[in-house]
């Protein structure tokens, strides 16, 4: 099998390495600090509603662009052909959205709400590290994509 021989090859597992890590130096260090700072200058406070929009508007805006391009560069970046990326991407964001949610709304809820603003990149930081793992594996899972995704929506959907 093709993907078998992708995997098992060192170059490519050198390239997903570097990729996971100038994307998560690229999202942890600029991206995530910029997004959670405008959106306390957006919502401003730690009242129910303000942290409501502000978790809500996260992941709708920073969690599913953040998604598609992660898993989109890690595609692109160990050389699989774009249309094939693109593919599995759009295939997969369904399940990969309900799960953000799942995992960053009460991070949110909760970061917004009690972490200080001078400790909340790092505890966000941290979060992230789980989620880029996860991400890793719904961008890495080509060969098992039909199956995976649908049977994870349907379970979600149930």
């Amino acid at each position: 099998d093709e993907d078998d021989n992708v995997n098992n090859d060192w170059s490519y597992r050198i390239r997903r390495v570097a990729s996971a890590g100038l994307i998560g130096a690229v999202f942890g260090g600029f991206v995530y600090p910029a997004a959670y700072a405008r959106l306390d200058a957006l919502w401003k406070g730690t009242h129910f509603t303000s942290v409501v929009q502000k978790s809500i508007v996260e992941i709708l805006t920073v969690g599913i662009f953040v998604n598609c391009v992660s898993m989109t560069s890690r595609g692109l970046l160990v050389g699989r052909d774009p249309q094939d990326v693109t593919q599995h991407v759009v295939k997969e964001m369904p399940v990969v959205t309900m799960n953000d949610a799942n995992v960053w709304l009460p991070y949110n809820m909760i970061a917004f709400s009690f972490i200080p603003v001078t400790i909340r990149p790092t505890t966000t930081l941290m979060m992230e590290a789980g989620w880029q793992t996860y991400i890793s594996i719904m961008s890495n899972n080509y060969h098992e994509q039909e199956d995976a995704a649908t049977t994870q929506l349907q379970t979600l959907l149930h």
